[in-house]
């Protein structure tokens, strides 16, 4: 081919070159301005409450100070005042908070990739709540927090109870106090503190189950405790509440009410 052939072959596949070029340069940039953002799988974290709930909430704890998460969990009583739909089990409905913290975090993002559900002991210490020793070990890591929601709304604990003798003995020492290191936290409110230390647990029955109870200057009962069963403790705020968890315990029906 003339020199003059060879020069006009070079120039178009140049041409063609750039024209290549430029077309993967629009195509890659059109992709990534309009691609579908992919979306974080949902965790899957399987909740085994201690009884059924109508709702569940997580309660991250992560990086969170024990004042923060307190807060949290004070606002959610607040808001438990609010017009929810009575369930056919009777009563409010239950809010289950779940406590979660992560397990792993994506290196770039520092977003949480994997959480899991944690035991009693690391949602003490997120929280600062120390509860005695003695009274601890006759506690399993499996427990629950939850919140009756209600216009009388109420914090509540569920513990699965590994020695009843010893649960019930430390109980019975102290029951005030570890009322308080419990709730009052919670709370933001000096003068429920007060009440349990002026007042002191007193025996009652309630729906046929012995409880313990504290009555305010009022004589309303602010605080109660009682064993569903052996391996079962509940503390909650009020009676309401605490029909409504024994309702739950002892004929189990659908979260889906």
């Amino acid at each position: 081919a003339s020199p003059l052939r060879r020069q006009k072959i070079t120039v178009a596949l140049i041409i063609i070159g750039l024209l290549v070029v430029g077309g993967g340069v629009i195509a890659g940039t059109w992709y990534f301005v309009n691609r579908v953002p992919t979306v974080a799988p949902e965790y899957q974290l399987k909740l085994n409450s201690l009884i059924p709930a109508e709702n569940n909430k997580e309660l991250f704890l992560t990086n969170k100070l024990p004042l923060a998460l307190r807060q949290e969990i004070y606002r959610e009583r607040q808001q438990a005042a609010s017009d929810f739909v009575t369930p056919r089990a009777g009563g409010g409905p239950l809010l289950n908070l779940y406590p979660t913290e992560t397990l792993a975090v994506d290196s770039k993002t520092g977003a949480p990739t994997s959480k899991v559900i944690v035991d009693l002991n690391r949602f003490l210490a997120a929280l600062d709540l120390a509860l005695p020793i003695e009274f601890r070990v006759a506690l399993s890591d499996k427990f629950m927090l939850g919140i009756y929601q209600a216009p009388t709304p109420a914090i509540f604990y569920l513990f699965h109870v590994l020695s009843y003798e010893r649960a019930g003995s430390g109980l019975t020492k102290d029951a005030s106090g570890l009322a308080d290191t419990l709730f009052s936290p919670l709370l933001n409110d000096t003068e429920f503190s007060r009440q349990l230390r002026d007042h002191g647990f007193k025996d009652e029955v309630i729906d046929n189950v012995e409880v313990r109870t504290v009555r305010n200057d009022e004589d309303q009962i602010i605080m109660l405790y009682a064993f569903l069963d052996q391996n079962t403790l509940l503390l909650t705020e009020n009676v309401p509440a605490f029909e409504k968890i024994l309702g739950l315990y002892q004929t189990p029906l659908p979260t889906s009410l």
